[in-house]
């Protein structure tokens, strides 16, 4: 699912990480450690320098380090502006303090990271040298520390910034400064009072009221004009006019109870909530500052045993419910830390403090659960609290203690006591310590807890994007050059790709996008040349049409005009992949932008991204389809020079797309297109009513069902307009039932069949006026569906395209992106909307089947699970091409990215064993080819999308046997081996099937789902068989008429369906466990198997947990979460290896790494790997940027456990740095046993040149090589 954002900049953009704009060259060094060295756990740069020009440092941040921002709280928490004020803080680890960055413009200063000068603590940052000695413009004699993340703030409000400086100066000044910004425009800058000459640590402050049209506030350390260096501590910067300080801690100790720690649970003498072990007794006692407060915790051992204030509550009964203790002072707050056990909802009342001032005036202050206290087990920051300690004791890893800051509102009078008071039938609460203060309370930023992979031993990759060559490992001699030499691409009989001469089509590839689609020319060889030799034989051009991309020359103020270099660049591509053997694959709507110009209603509205978007709205909008058949002439009927041909005449064009990821049917995604264009659809939809029914009356005689309920309601009428169009509910579950008229069945059916309809007429404009063009190669419609309706409105183009992405991060979220961190070996595969699953979805009897766009994208840890798994059961469906999404050309980078494979060696370092599996057909296709029946009620019935039903037999049969949707109106009459229905309704005649699995999951038979008969197509199929019956709201199978041979099949002692040497007839899919997942229809599917002999019997005990392919080559064994090929050229085995032996047929792999794949394939043109001279293994497992580090989202544990080091198997996680190059990755710990008498072994490096030779042992016929010590995915293996 690609997008500008994945394309361009994955990481940020200028809108949510602003940084300094700026022009200039720097040098970065790093003190004590290499920048870029691979840092293990306890790795740590003490000192970390800029020097020079290096605007081009805080840029680095920006693109490469996301910021520190605060962590998730209520909007009443105040927080600090700055976090990690004291500098003391690197926890992701990159040798600069956490939320800080240097800008030095172009002066010749310096910045650094000091570790040996502090006023407190143990760190400063320094600068030094601003002064430039000629020029005299700011940016040459300014050097700055700059706080990454700018702050909101409301226009008129005061912020408050001070820190200390101290200085060695002989010229200029240090501030502190504070920068008001709207948006991303500067506004101005308020500057505290300079420090100069030589001085001891210096107090400066400065309070400034933010400007009228800011939005966000900055704060820069600044160094203007200056010889001589200055450090800079113990910033702070808060909303207000005053930042807190002139703290007081309060003597507790008389008022204290009880102490910390407890030995023997409620026997009402013990410490904290006298629960034994689960107590406080970790805690620190005496002065400490906690979230910028500090705090006297007492002792008990110096207080008779008493260091706290518990009071009573239903938790713990035998204390007081009140406690006073003297305070004696003015003050602006005071800070209690504090929490509270069996806290109950939140907003549960747990306590009240009473504060009384001199003269006897009294406050009561609320103390509520969630509000002004937590509980204090896993205690956190909420509305009106800080947490402030964090800790553990034997029962648990999360307790805690909470700050609340109450702002006194008498701070002139002097406050005499306060007493804490609970009614002693709640919450218990536990008051530690108390503090007085002055100024506006704020507390910094919680610092967050990154987590590490200790990466200890891991190899530096680094793939050179500029080097076409691939040595041993070359792939070239797989591509026809050039391409279209043998005629346009055309579809056989059996729906797959050939060419003109009867030449079957087989495509690996990958995608360009954006102005990547229009390279420089000696860059388009250097790629066409290096995509040649890792066998891709066909290339996307995607987004092309984008503001990122050059092709549309959008200064015009429309999106009308082709930019003629942009083209000729792009053409220039196209030429070097034909001369090289490679295809391209055009899209024709992706990301285009509407400008006024185009005269395309709101086009000054429109995003570029999936909200409020062209998408939807440019299926049926006749502005926006004009546009776009425009376009098409304008590319399609260009001549390319460099070919000499038209691209409607180009033979190495295979395939057209003609919008990606777009249908009506997203609109589910009420925000998808703007007011303006929702209404234009409500206005066809009501036209289509009328047009359909004629009236009102009409249109209520047919929504009306049998027991009189109309999904018409009084207020809606079609001829009015008014009919609505519920698009959210386009994948309602009916089978729960709703009295919702705008969930009614009718209403919803009815829907779908009108958003089909817009659908169809779309793509038979667009691909008539494409063949109009004169266009030969192969048309798809669009590859991103979800529902029957829509796939087969697709499926009235050539060609079938289905993007997928296993574990998709969640790039839009803040303030990281989320992923799920899931091996797919370790899902639930019956109910799993997994790659294979999915594309298999979309596939359709008859047609081919390329899927444009597939990954497991990064950081996902089991990645190396993506092209083995995918490639082998993509061959075992037989389709006919696999884009592995997308070709990253960025040197740049140098790193790591979400979708860009060309950087990672566990997915670009599988390339090449993948493109051989795929072009040789070492997988072979399987033997049985099942259609889902869907038929034309079918179709309308409005479902979950079709792998995230109850039950789906996507999600099974693909891991078995070849699987097609079949589309009929009534009767099927395809060729398959086994016609399964999709039960999605119980009408459709299987009589003509070979033989067919039919059920139903719905026991409608019209379109308005108001005529139920669960039986009837099971009796259309085998009349005269029996009938089906309801009692107690099951389906019971009454025998009337069975043929020989035939078996009733029951289920909890009662008959549910029959079985005959054709068919199965099991009305009921509910009975079968529809309910539960999947795992019946494997189970069903086997047993099938088994009666009608066919290939891929297997025990029927292994349903639903071992998925064999019926060729015998594949296993997917959920049981032990792994993956296994074996076949006459490759032997693979992909998961979780536990150090076991796995036995691949005569090869052996023991693999002592956790997570990993192996894979054994043929290198030359052997049958089989006994006698192949050349085999390539690839053994990768893990692979992350350096620095790279998540966070856990608290839903779950993240990669490993720290404490029993043992794997687990999901968890959602947010990356928290996407790190820095180089990529480092885990080697595999792994013997390889072949059946060869003698060999040598190499190493080879990232060019597929021989790095090094490895021991090979030999004994017994066989030879064993150990891939740990090749520091390298590949080892070409050489028989002797």
């Amino acid at each position: 699912m690609s997008s500008p954002l994945d394309l361009l900049a994955p990481e940020c953009t200028r809108a949510e990480y602003p940084y300094i704009e700026g022009t200039g060259t720097g040098i970065l060094i790093v003190d004590d450690e290499p920048l870029g060295s691979g840092l293990g756990t306890e790795g740590r740069i003490r000192h970390r320098r800029w020097k020079g020009n290096s605007i081009m440092a805080m840029k680095f941040l920006r693109i490469f380090a996301p910021v520190l921002l605060v962590s998730a709280v209520g909007w009443g928490l105040p927080l600090d502006i700055v976090p990690n004020g004291s500098f003391e803080a690197d926890t992701n680890r990159d040798g600069a303090p956490d939320g800080w960055g240097p800008a030095l413009f172009n002066s010749p200063g310096e910045a650094v990271w000091d570790r040996d000068v502090a006023r407190s603590g143990e760190a400063s940052v320094r600068l030094a040298d601003s002064a430039h000695p000629e020029r005299r413009d700011w940016q040459a004699n300014s050097a700055r520390w700059v706080l990454r993340n700018r702050a909101q703030i409301a226009a008129g409000k005061t912020v408050t910034a001070e820190g200390w400086v101290r200085s060695e100066l002989t010229a200029g000044d240090a501030k502190i400064v504070l920068a008001w910004f709207a948006k991303d425009k500067w506004l101005h800058e308020d500057s505290s009072d300079g420090v100069t000459g030589k001085k001891e640590w210096t107090h400066r402050t400065i309070s400034a009221e933010a400007p009228p049209q800011a939005v966000s506030v900055a704060v820069y350390l600044v160094l203007g004009n200056a010889t001589g260096r200055v450090w800079f501590d113990d910033v702070r910067a808060v909303r207000g006019t005053a930042a807190p300080g002139n703290f007081r801690t309060l003597d507790i100790r008389a008022a204290c109870n009880v102490g910390f720690r407890d030995e023997t649970a409620g026997d009402a003498k013990g410490g904290w909530t006298d629960q034994g072990k689960n107590d406080l007794r970790e805690i620190q006692t005496g002065m400490q500052t906690l979230r910028g407060v500090p705090f006297d915790v007492v002792s008990s051992r110096d207080n008779s045993g008493r260091g706290c204030i518990v009071l009573k509550g239903k938790g713990r009964q035998d204390v007081a419910n009140s406690a006073t203790f003297p305070v004696e002072l003015t003050c602006d707050a005071l800070y209690f830390l504090h929490a509270c056990a069996w806290a109950g909802r939140k907003g549960n009342r747990v306590a009240e403090y009473i504060v009384r001032y001199d003269g006897g005036q009294t406050v009561r202050v609320p103390v509520r659960n969630g509000l002004e206290i937590t509980d204090w087990w896993a205690p956190s920051d909420c509305d009106g609290c800080a947490l402030g300690w964090q800790g553990h004791n034997a029962e648990s890893n999360g307790i805690g203690l909470v700050i609340l800051p109450w702002r006194n509102p008498h701070p002139e009078t002097a406050v005499a006591s306060v007493t804490a008071q609970t009614t002693g039938r709640g919450s218990n609460l536990m008051l530690v310590a108390v503090t007085a203060g002055d100024g506006e309370p704020s507390f910094p930023e919680l610092p967050l807890n990154y987590h590490f992979t200790d990466t200890t031993g891991w190899y530096p990759w680094n793939f050179p994007i500029d080097n076409p060559d691939l040595g041993e490992l070359d792939l070239s001699r797989f591509l026809d050059a050039p391409a279209g030499k043998h005629g346009f691409a055309d579809v056989d009989p059996k729906g797959r790709i050939v060419f003109g001469n009867g030449t079957r089509g087989r495509f690996f590839g990958t995608n360009v996008g954006g102005s990547r689609c229009c390279p420089p020319k000696k860059e388009a060889e250097v790629w066409a040349a290096r995509l040649a030799s890792y066998g891709v034989n066909l290339l996307r051009l995607h987004a092309y049409d984008s503001k990122w991309a050059d092709l549309i020359d959008y200064s015009k103020g429309n999106s009308r005009s082709l930019n003629p270099d942009a083209l000729d660049r792009m053409d220039y591509f196209v030429a070097e992949l034909k001369k090289r053997g490679i295809y391209v694959y055009f899209d024709l709507l992706d990301y285009r932008s509407m400008l006024p110009g185009d005269e395309v209603r709101d086009a000054d509205k429109m995003g570029t991204r999936w909200e409020h978007s062209v998408k939807g709205a440019s299926i049926f909008n006749r502005r926006i389809i004009d546009l776009q058949k425009e376009f098409a002439t304008q590319l399609l009927t260009h001549r390319n020079p460099y070919t000499g041909l038209r691209y409607v005449d180009e033979p190495a064009l295979l395939i057209q797309e003609i919008t990606n990821e777009n249908s009506v049917f997203y609109l589910a995604n009420t925000k998808l297109m703007l007011p303006s264009y929702v209404a234009e659809l409500e206005g066809l939809w009501n036209a289509w009513l009328v047009e359909l029914h004629g009236d009102r009356e009409h249109v209520v005689n047919a929504w009306t069902a049998p027991d009189g309920t109309c999904a018409l309601t009084a207020d809606e009428d079609p001829v009015a307009g008014t009919v609505a169009l519920p698009a959210r509910s386009l994948y309602e579950d009916l089978s729960k039932g709703s009295k919702d008229p705008m969930k009614a069945p009718v209403r919803l059916n009815a829907m779908t069949r009108f958003l089909y309809e817009l659908e169809v007429a779309y793509y038979t404009e667009m691909t008539q006026h494409l063949r109009g063009l004169g266009l030969k190669c192969l048309i798809t419609g669009t590859n991103q569906d979800f529902s029957d309706a829509s796939n087969r409105a697709n499926a009235l183009c050539q060609a079938m395209t289905r993007n997928n992405y296993w574990c998709h991060p969640n790039l839009h979220v803040k303030p990281f992106i989320r992923f799920r961190n899931l091996s797919m070996l370790s899902s639930n595969i019956p109910r799993s909307a997994t790659p294979i699953a999915n594309i298999a979805s979309s596939t359709v009897a008859g047609k081919p089947m390329i899927s444009p766009e597939f990954n497991f994208p990064w950081p996902n840890e089991f990645r190396a699970e993506s092209l083995p798994v995918t490639m082998a059961y993509a061959s075992l469906q037989d389709w006919d091409g696999m884009l592995f999404f997308t070709y990253e050309t960025r040197t740049q980078f140098g790193r790591l990215t979400y979708f860009g494979n060309t950087k990672d060696p566990v997915r670009w370092g599988q390339v090449p064993m993948a493109a051989l599996m795929f072009h040789r057909g070492d997988v072979a296709p399987a033997h049985n080819t099942v259609d889902i029946g869907v038929s034309t009620v079918d179709t309308f019935s409005t479902r979950p999308r079709r792998t995230s039903d109850d039950y789906s037999p996507y999600c099974v049969v693909p891991y078995i046997s070849k699987l097609r949707n079949a589309y009929f109106d009534d009767v099927y009459t395809g060729d398959a081996d086994i016609a399964m229905s999709s039960g999605h309704s119980a009408i459709g005649d299987y009589s003509k099937a070979k033989r067919a699995i039919v059920f139903a999951d719905s026991a409608a038979v019209d379109e308005g789902g108001a005529v139920v008969d669960r039986g009837r197509s099971s009796r259309r199929t085998l009349p005269g068989v029996g009938r089906w019956e309801t009692v107690d709201g099951l389906t019971r199978f009454v025998p009337t008429d069975l043929p020989a041979g035939a078996e009733v099949l029951r289920r909890d002692g009662m008959s549910v369906g029959v079985v005959t040497e054709r068919f199965y007839l099991l009305p009921s899919a509910s009975q079968l466990g529809a309910k539960t997942g999947g795992k019946w229809v494997h189970r069903l599917l086997l047993d099938a198997f088994k009666r009608w002999n066919l290939p891929g019997k297997g025990a029927l005990e292994e349903a639903g947990a071992v998925y064999r392919s019926d060729t015998g080559e594949l296993v997917l064994d959920s049981r032990s979460q792994r993956f296994m090929a074996v076949t006459p050229r490759l032997r693979s085995v992909v998961g979780f290896l536990d150090d076991q032996v796995v036995s691949l047929g005569d090869v052996a792999v023991t693999c002592r790494t956790r997570f990993a794949a192996v894979s054994v394939i043929v290198l030359d043109d052997a049958a089989d790997i006994k006698r192949s001279r050349r085999l390539l293994i690839t053994a990768v497992a893990r692979a992350e940027n350096t620095g790279q580090a998540t966070i856990d989202t608290g839903q779950a544990a993240i990669g490993i456990d720290a404490d029993t080091g043992a794997f687990l198997p999901q968890s959602t996680i947010a990356l928290a740095e996407a790190g820095r190059a180089p990529v480092l990755a885990e080697p595999v710990d792994a013997d390889v046993l072949v059946p060869w008498g003698r060999a040598r072994a190499f190493a080879l490096n990232e060019t597929g040149e021989r790095a090094r030779e490895l021991t090979v042992a030999a004994a017994e016929g066989k030879v064993s090589v150990q891939t740990v010590a090749a520091l390298s995915p590949w080892i070409l293996l050489e028989r002797q």
